[in-house]
């Protein structure tokens, strides 16, 4: 407010010089993790991506293309963390699978990523398996991966529900005492 203050000159009409910033979700790692921050780290992922695209590999080409040499030029590519992620036998997909399997569980979903991810000659090298002294819960049900950013350890206990991503029964009944006729007959149904 300050700068932006400065930069109008007295003029708080005045938009040609502004500084503004612009706060997007970041990488996160707690003592605990959960479906969420996977989700959040997962976005991550995706950004540092498109950056890396964006930013170093089509700029490298065109500067390569215009006969300059950017010696030592080089960064971290997370597709392989992207696939352990994306791909159809990835982390997500396993997730989604679990749930509609007919006796789906968060224990369940864990074996499958480390019957996928471990099995002999098939370790995905982003993918963890962590040693108790890693682990700061007691519960122990945690896989690990190794993001762009550093290595996070989630607690797969919860994932299932939290992947459903069913309107909170709370947010249900609300709606379905909506004066809408429409929001009504909709939510009434689900309540």
């Amino acid at each position: 407010d300050r700068i932006n203050a400065v930069l109008s000159h007295g003029n708080a009409n005045n938009y040609r010089h502004f500084i503004g910033v612009l706060d997007i979700f970041g990488f996160e790692s707690f003592v605990i993790n959960s479906f969420e921050q996977l989700c959040i780290n997962y976005c991550n992922e995706k950004l540092q991506f498109h950056f890396n695209e964006h930013i170093f590999r089509m700029e490298l080409t065109l500067y390569e293309a215009e006969g300059i040499n950017i010696a030592g030029s080089t960064f971290v590519d997370n597709q392989s963390t992207l696939d352990l992620l994306e791909m159809k036998t990835g982390i997500l997909s396993m997730c989604d699978e679990e749930i509609i399997a007919p006796r789906g569980s968060d224990e369940g979903f864990l074996s499958k990523v480390f019957q996928r991810h471990f099995t002999k000659g098939k370790e995905h090298p982003n993918c963890l398996k962590p040693k108790p002294k890693q682990i700061k819960d007691d519960i122990m049900k945690n896989f690990g991966i190794l993001h762009y950013a550093g290595p996070v350890f989630y607690n797969c206990v919860g994932f299932l529900e939290k992947n459903k991503d069913q309107i909170h029964a709370d947010v249900v009944a609300v709606l379905a005492k909506s004066k809408n006729p429409t929001m009504k007959k909709i939510f009434a149904a689900m309540d």
